[in-house]
C-alpha cells in the first residue's frame, strides 16, 4: 500500500516483520522506488514496516531517497 501525504511525501506500507537487505529486498526495493518515486512532491519518502530492519537496509534504503519508520504500525495503536 501507498500513499502520499499532505507534505508530498511518499509513504509505503510493507507487512514485514524483519527487513534484511538482500537481493530480493533490493529488487522489489528498486521497483518500488523506480514505480512510485517519481509522485513525490519531497525529496525524502517513508517506507513503514511493522517490525526492524537491518543497519544496512536502513542505509541502502536512505541513499534512495527514502526513511525507514520501524515498528510504525505500534505508532497508529
Amino acid at each position: 500500500m501507498a500513499a502520499q501525504d499532505e507534505d508530498g511525501r511518499l509513504i509505503v506500507v510493507l507487512p514485514l516483520d524483519y527487513l534484511n537487505w538482500s537481493r530480493p529486498a533490493h529488487d522489489i526495493a528498486m521497483a518500488i522506488h523506480g514505480s512510485l518515486k517519481r509522485h513525490a512532491r519531497s525529496d525524502v519518502s517513508e517506507v513503514w514496516i511493522e517490525g526492524t530492519a537491518t543497519e544496512r537496509a536502513v542505509q541502502e534504503l536512505y541513499l534512495l531517497g527514502w526513511a525507514v519508520n520501524e515498528r510504525a504500525f505500534e505508532d497508529l495503536m
